[in-house]
Parts: C-alpha cells; structure tokens; sequence
C-alpha cells in the first residue's frame, strides 16, 4: 500500500501567506485558518480568526479562493451585540453548496460578557452580517457560553450546525440548528439517551453530516448517570425532525466502568448510511481507534481500528481516528494517529470498502521525517471518490526537529509517500513556531485545497494556504565527472549539491542551468537532455538528467627566453 508502483503524489504548489483585512496587526500577529470547503475545482472558502490592529482583539477572519486564486480576506462582520474592545471571535467550520453559497459558524463575545454562537452566510461570492444564534428557551440568560463546532450544507441556503450551550441549571448541553431556504431557525437541545445524568451531562457535538435536507448525523460524547462514563452520541434527522439520541455501541473489549469515548467526526454519504470515528478504551486502560457504521438508518456495534502492527506487551498504543470521509456508501477513508512497538506516534490512514474496514497502514512520511519520534498528527481527510484522497497534517524534520506540513494522496486506493509542504519565502528559517496543516477540501482527484498555520522569524503567526492541482512528477538531478559545479532549475527546485531532487507538476517545462566552478568546465547533457546547451525538460512521472563536469585543462605557453615575471604572467588555464 505505501508508496506502490503506479501511483502518483497529487501536485502541491507552494503555499502562499493568507492575505489579511486591512485591520489586521502588524505585530504579534497570531493567524489560525481552520477549516476549508471547495465545492468545485479552484472555488473555496476558509475560515479562521486574526488579531485586529487595533484592539488587539480576535476577529474572524474569511477567505476566498477564485478561479484557483485566492484573494486576500475579508473580516466577518460580527452581530451589533458583538464587544467592541474583546469581540473574542473564532470561525472553526464552513461548508460550500456551490461556489460563492457557503455558512460559517463559530462563536464571538458579546457586549454582556457573554460568549454566544456565530452564524455567517455567503451568497453569490459576498458574505452577509453575522447572525447571533437563537438558543432554546431553557438556556441561561446570564454567563452564557455557547458555541458552534460544524457545520453541513447540502445545497444552498439549506444547512445544519451543531454546538453546545449552556442551560438554566448551568449544564452543557448539545446544540442543534437548522437552515431552510437562507434562514437559521431556533436551536433545539440534543435530547439525550435514557441512561445520561440529569445533572451536568456535559454533552459536546463535534461533527455534522449531511446527505440532504433535513437528512442529517450529529456525533459528540456525553456523561451517563451511573460512574463517571463518557459515552459516544449518535444523533439522526429525518425529514427535518431529530430523533432522540443513541448510545454508541462499543467493541467488546471496551471498559465497563471509567469508560472515555471521543465522537470525533461523521460522514455521510447518502442518508442513513454514514460512518463515524473517534476513540474508547478497553479494560485495561488502553486508547484504541473507534470505527462505527449507520446503514439504512441503523447503527451496528463499534469495531475496533486494527493496526498496521500490533503492540507489543507493555506499549500503550493510544490511538485515535481523527477525521473520516466517505466516497460513497461503506467506501470511506479515516485518519488518525497510533503509537508503535517504539512507542513513537505515527500516522493512521484506514480504509473501509465495501462495508469492511482492512488493517491499517503506517503513513509513509518523507525522506527528511526523523527516524526517532516522528510525532505524526494526521487532522484531516477528504475524498473526490473512493480511493482517491488527500490528507494533511504534521510530522518533525530530522533538520529542525520542529513540525512541518505534511500532505499526503491516495490515488487508486494507494497512498504514496508524503510530501513536505513548501512554505512562502518569509517562513521562519529558524524553528519558532511549529507549523500544521488544519483542514483539506478535495473537489477531484486532481484539485485539493489545504489550510493551516506558519511562522515567521519575528514571531508572528501566519495563516498557510497550499493549492494541490494534477500530478507530481519528480525530476532528478546526478553530477558525473572529475570536475565541479553546480546545476539549478527554474521554476526553483533543483539546487545540486544541496538538493539533487524535486517534485514539479507533470507537463510542466523546467530549465535547468550548469554553472562550473572556476577549476572546472561543463561538458553536457545527458539523460532527459543532450548536447551542452540549455536543459528544458517537460516533467512526466519521473526524469532523470545527468550533468557532467570535468577539470580544465593547463595549457603552458612557450616560455623560452622570458622572465620569470613575464611567464607567471603568460601561463593560463583555459577549457579545452
């Protein structure tokens, strides 16, 4: 499965620096961009926050990618209750029906000291005003905190978010809204499974799916009344109606008491038949990957993830799937992270056809990934059809042994070997803030979108948006030859010595230029070129070309007769 003959990486451009509002501060800076919805090739949205110029306060932040370019953002405008001095404001969702048709939900504070849950829509490319969210009646009308984590829209105008609040008796509660035809009607209490406790149930919804109007999942955790529990939630709209919670069923080697259950995230290909993922622990204490399937309405029991090798005794291998997508029904891919027989945390990419979820595989990393402790995080997948996905992440570097972006693809039901995401020109050249890949939106095969955060050297914190088109093609680069020099590409990429290797988007022409050292000359081409001219190479899965150096030749001139001086002055090297 890893890095198998006759599939290709997608392409992943550079990543360019998220475009700020005018008001965006100019130090200490600190940008999150944290999630992206792309629902057609080079149209997507992405949301976040920043810090404003001025008051320093977080405001949220809204992008947009056109025709594959995307321009520089745009501060959401917040409801007329919003704080004007710490507006405290966080997109974390956003889903798009069509190009320019999308919502956003998060949360902000409000003038009371309040933090309650935000609503922004987008229609026809332009985004309206911020609309607080209309809670219950049962919730606290004092020291609110409400918030919204996800949201789903099926076509425009029609979507559903989840989040939590707080009610009267100051319990956390799950929160469930709908939107019908452009507007957000009032948010109904997630009503819970028999077996939760009356008092502080501390419910949390993390992810919604949604097949089609009023055809929605909602998954989070809840605290049962008997222990202290933490139980898996299962929630179904059919035609616009929820219907009471369900306790997800566990593996059977799951804990009877202290049991932890994380609903992590759900994906719906048709209605009724979804997959959700997450983690539970067993007996003994030990985290393991959780793998639940709705078909036709129905939820079997949760399996546990098998992993790519199986714990030795004494290793705890404290997995978690993170993010699923699915394709089609019961054809889905999950990623998350485990740790291995060396107890260092390594990516989990799993794969369910046709209903059935096969052994795990160990994401294979980049050739600079450290060999000890890697600390892959894997945050996010997503699928243009089964078998093919892009996922994206984190790993550390044997150079900085800091966290860089990881991009990884699956085509044809093969994952390759990741990539590193290539950062813009002001990165920082010395580690200073570790760098992640939050969220990825793939439209096709060939058209991905990915989001997350980088630093500069003066501290600040920038949001990263890398575009993946086509497929890669690596060229490769050896020197032959007694001489020296050094050989370079342009578009940039090739720099030998340092850097003999380099993926380019196949069909793209790359120049390359041979520079001798003084001592040395160029002799040619050889490979993808010829001759001793100027190397262009049109990228196809691979090319190789081989520059070759060799020493100059000493030519001594006649020196009968002369003066010393005179012949130091007449002896030269020259190529032959």
């Amino acid at each position: 499965m890893q890095g198998a003959a006759g599939a290709t990486n997608l392409y992943w451009a550079k990543g360019i620096q998220a475009a700020l509002p005018a008001n965006g501060a100019a130090k200490n800076q600190v940008v999150f961009v944290n999630s992206v919805s792309c629902p057609s090739a080079g149209n997507c949205s992405a949301v976040g926050s920043y810090n404003a110029r001025v008051s320093g306060g977080g405001l949220g932040l809204l992008l947009s990618q056109t025709a594959g370019k995307w321009t520089a953002g745009v501060e959401a405008a917040l409801p007329e209750n919003a704080s004007k001095t710490d507006p405290g404001a966080n997109l974390v969702s956003v889903s798009c029906a069509s190009a320019g048709n999308c919502s956003a939900v998060g949360a902000y504070n409000d003038n009371s000291g309040n933090t309650q849950g935000l609503l922004l829509t987008e229609t026809g490319g332009s985004w309206k005003s911020g609309v607080e969210v209309s809670l219950p009646a049962s919730a606290e009308a004092l020291h609110q905190l409400a918030g919204l984590q996800s949201v789903s829209c099926v076509s425009d105008g029609n979507c559903t978010a989840v989040g939590t609040y707080r009610d009267n008796n100051a319990d956390t509660q799950g929160l469930l809204l709908t939107e019908t035809a452009g507007v957000w009607t009032t948010g109904v209490e997630a009503d819970l499974p028999a077996n939760a406790a009356a008092t502080v149930p501390a419910v949390s919804l993390s992810s919604v799916s949604c097949a089609s109007a009023g055809d929605c999942t909602a998954i989070g955790t809840y605290r049962e009344y008997s222990g202290n529990n933490g139980e898996g939630l299962l929630l179904t709209e059919s035609a616009g109606s929820w219907a009471k919670g369900l306790e997800a069923a566990l593996p059977p080697n799951a804990a009877a008491t202290d049991e932890v259950v994380f609903a992590r995230s759900v994906s719906c290909a048709s209605a009724g038949n979804c997959t959700a993922v997450g983690s539970y622990t067993d007996g003994s204490g030990k985290r393991l990957a959780l793998l639940l399937a709705e078909a036709a309405g129905s939820w079997a029991p949760g399996v546990e993830a098998a992993l790519p090798t199986p714990p030795r005794p004494g290793i705890n291998p404290s997995v978690s799937a993170d993010s699923v997508a699915c394709a089609s029904d019961g054809n889905c891919t999950a990623v998350g992270t485990y740790r291995d027989n060396n107890a260092d945390t390594q990516g989990l990419l799993l794969t369910e056809t046709a209903g059935v979820w096969t052994t795990g595989v160990e994401a294979p990393l980049p050739a600079n990934a450290v060999t000890n402790a890697p600390a892959v995080a894997l945050n996010s997948v997503s699928c243009a059809s089964a078998g093919n996905c892009a996922a994206v992440g984190a790993y550390d570097t044997a150079e900085s042994r800091q966290a860089e972006g990881l991009l990884l693809t699956e085509t044809a039901g093969r994952w390759t070997t990741g990539v590193e995401a290539l950062l813009p020109a002001n990165a920082r050249t010395n580690p200073s803030w570790p760098l992640s890949m939050t969220s990825v939106s793939c439209p096709s095969a060939r058209h991905c979108s990915a989001v997350g955060t980088y630093g500069d050297n003066s501290g600040r914190q920038h949001g990263l948006l890398i575009v993946g088109s086509g497929r890669a093609g690596t060229l490769t680069v050896s020197k032959r030859g007694a001489g020296s020099g050094t050989v370079t590409s342009s578009p940039s990429g090739i720099a030998c010595g340092s850097t003999c290797a380099h993926q380019f988007a196949q069909e793209k022409t790359v120049t390359l230029a041979a520079t001798p050292r003084a001592s040395s000359a160029f002799v040619g081409w050889s490979g993808a070129c010829r001759g001793h001219r100027g190397c262009r190479v049109t990228i196809v899965s691979g090319s190789t070309v081989t520059a070759t150096f060799a020493p100059k030749a000493c030519v001594v001139p006649k020196l009968k007769r002369k003066p010393l001086q005179a012949a130091d002055r007449s002896i030269r090297c020259h190529r032959r």
